[in-house]
């Protein structure tokens, strides 16, 4: 193949026209390359807004949702500390009762300790009073005998007596 064939084929096999197209069509398709990178540049801004759209909404969500919490636990821990405060008052109360209570207490075991310490002291003189009673009754009944001893040596009567 000569180089005048290589040629005719190239300008009849439409190489040469393509060439031709192509340098012709080149700012078209630089056109449309440069509009297709927009439009893709204008959609990732279009998705980016919606992320950015979603992402402040709940955002405004999380903190609507927090401030309700921090308000509600605000209320129970008000409410809590109302408790433990009237909690508190009663623990003073009956701390207070108690130590009455305890004074109380002290004050009867006391009287108790002086009421045995007397009842001791009682239990003694009965004791006492009681040994004297048996004295006296083993005395009169030795009197009594004696009585009737001599009453009998006497030949009188107790019975005659009276």
């Amino acid at each position: 193949m000569t180089w005048l064939e290589v040629l005719g084929s190239f300008v009849g096999g439409g190489a040469l026209v393509a060439i031709i197209t192509a340098i012709a069509n080149r700012r078209k398709v630089e056109a449309d390359a440069d509009k297709t990178c927009t439009e893709a540049e204008n959609q990732k801004l279009k998705a980016q807004a919606e992320v950015y759209s979603s992402l402040a909404a709940t955002v405004n969500t999380l903190h609507e949702t927090a401030a309700n919490n921090l308000e509600e636990y605000s209320k129970r821990i008000a409410k809590q500390d109302e408790k433990i405060g009237h909690l508190e008052g009663k623990i003073d109360s009956l701390q207070d009762t108690l130590l009455s209570k305890t004074n109380e207490m002290a004050a009867y075991i006391e009287e108790n300790v002086k009421l045995k310490s007397e009842l001791e002291s009682v239990r003694r003189a009965l004791t006492a009073r009681d040994k004297d009673v048996e004295s006296l009754k083993k005395a009169l009944n030795d009197a009594k005998k004696r009585i009737d001893e001599l009453e009998s040596q006497m030949g009188v009567s107790h019975y005659d007596r009276y």
